[in-house]
């Protein structure tokens, strides 16, 4: 099977796990995607349509016009472009001054369209009967401790006129994809309801709620995760959950899958190959429950646990920014802290404190890149930067916790902490800091140098008081 393929604008960004799901089992089930060359975006987001429908319709055209000469059928992953394309369809098979109006543009670039191609979702093609039983016999991990609650949003099966996907109101594709892969189903109320994703700007209140009962029916339900084919309503429901939690003060701690990353653990591809790292709402919990890379994990435990990064000790830190000297000199080849990947901090009016890179077990700024552009070395946990594909967003910045992703004031991409691993003695920051204030070390190393120096202080606290 070979169709032209409309990522949408979330594949490309907020939703990348979605793509790399989907072309990675696409590839088990020789399903050749194509993608469309030079695709804009199509104008789902609704306040295009509502005040300048013809612009949107334009804009959706344009990447209909390309499919149609490249003579394919189009498949979408984007429930909301998977609407909007097949309602351009309908608008110019039906209106007539909107269809002459839009070919009008169209000419501009050498393009004319009326409404001739089939636009499918991705779900459509593969929870088919011919590929659900492909899939099936794809299985390599049956997913029998797995509770699933499907979760079909709106725009994949509403309207029913323009998004023939499945019954509106009572589907149960999703539901029969989570058998086939060995799951078991979860039945509650709210699988067809909506999250409120686009009320997310203008009542957001509202959206939080909605979104919270459809996360808490699943979870009262006995689900272990729950999964989607919608962009934003996987946005919602996972990107917005910790926001949930906190303003309705409850615990959901629900991951929220695509489906395709569902059948993704099915198959035993490896969970960072699925895209399941960039998930907000951390899926590890379920592994165990799939039996899949339960064999991967002490080994990437005893990686983590020995992984070294530099912490600074702030009863010695005076704040004299050598180390920031000292890591711009090595890395950059300049005396200029700006350009330094440790950073001296004053917290107070007194003490001071050094942070760099942590190199986490799980970094958020990997998670939080829309673009693919950081990777983490297994061994070490550093934390590496592709420039050529780094933009400068600063996602990655807003999500690390610690504060130590910078931005270059040169380059315009994000940097951080590198461990200094191509000099021979280590963190020159370490080497240079005039107090020894910093350290190389483990999380464990440095547990056991705290724990000691809690001992050393409680037994002279204790000696003390005992020689008064």
């Amino acid at each position: 099977m070979k169709y032209a393929f409309y990522p949408g604008c979330s594949g490309h960004s907020t939703g990348k796990e979605y793509e790399d799901s989907t072309q990675a089992i696409c590839k088990v089930l020789d399903i050749e995607l194509v993608e469309i060359p030079d695709w804009n975006c199509c104008g789902s987001i609704d306040a295009v349509y509502s005040f300048k429908p013809l612009y949107q319709t334009a804009l959706a055209a344009r990447n209909l016009a390309i499919a149609k000469n490249m003579h394919m059928e189009i498949v979408t992953p984007c429930s909301g472009c998977y609407f909007t394309l097949n309602r351009t369809n309908k608008i110019l098979r039906e209106n007539g001054r909107t269809k002459r109006l839009v070919n009008e543009a169209l000419e501009e670039v050498g393009l004319n369209y009326h409404g001739s191609v089939r636009v499918w979702h991705l779900a459509d093609i593969l929870l088919s009967d011919i590929v659900l039983q492909k899939i099936k016999e794809k299985v390599k991990i049956q997913l029998n401790n797995l509770n699933v609650a499907s979760y079909y949003g709106c725009y994949l099966v509403r309207p029913p006129e323009i998004c023939n996907f499945d019954d509106p109101e009572h589907p149960t594709r999703l539901d029969n994809l989570i058998e086939t892969v060995g799951a078991s189903k979860v039945d509650y109320y709210g699988k067809t309801r909506c999250c409120g994703s686009s009320l997310g700007i203008t009542d957001e209140e509202l959206a939080l709620k909605m979104s919270k009962d459809i996360l808490l029916n699943a979870k009262n339900s006995g689900a272990s995760c729950l999964v989607t084919a919608c962009s934003f309503c996987h946005m919602n429901l996972d990107a917005r959950q910790k926001n949930i939690e906190s303003h309705f003060d409850i615990k959901l701690n629900l991951p929220v899958l695509y489906f395709t990353q569902l059948i993704g653990l099915a198959f035993g591809i490896e969970p960072k190959q699925l895209g399941l790292h960039r998930n907000c709402v951390n899926p590890k919990k379920i592994y165990p429950l799939t039996k899949t890379s339960v064999s991967h994990t002490p080994a990437l435990m005893v990686r983590a646990q020995e992984r070294k990064f530099v912490s600074s000790d702030p009863e010695k830190c005076i704040g004299c920014v050598v180390c920031e000297y000292a890591c711009s000199l090595t890395n950059e080849k300049t005396f200029n802290p700006t350009k330094s990947r440790i950073r001296a901090l004053r917290l107070g009016s007194i003490n001071n404190l050094a942070v760099a890179c942590r190199h986490c077990e799980d970094p958020s700024c990997v998670a939080a890149c829309p673009r693919g552009a950081l990777s983490q070395e297994e061994d070490t946990g550093i934390i590496i930067v592709n420039e050529k594909i780094c933009k400068g967003c600063a996602w990655c910045i807003s999500a690390c916790q610690f504060g130590t992703m910078m931005m270059h004031p040169d380059k315009k991409v994000v940097f951080t902490c590198n461990s200094c691993k191509d000099e021979t003695d280590g963190p020159q920051c370490v080497e240079w800091c005039p107090e020894e204030a910093l350290t190389f070390a483990t999380a464990q190393q440095l547990a056991q140098k705290y724990r000691t120096a809690a001992e050393n202080n409680q037994f002279q606290e204790a000696k003390t008081k005992k020689d008064l």
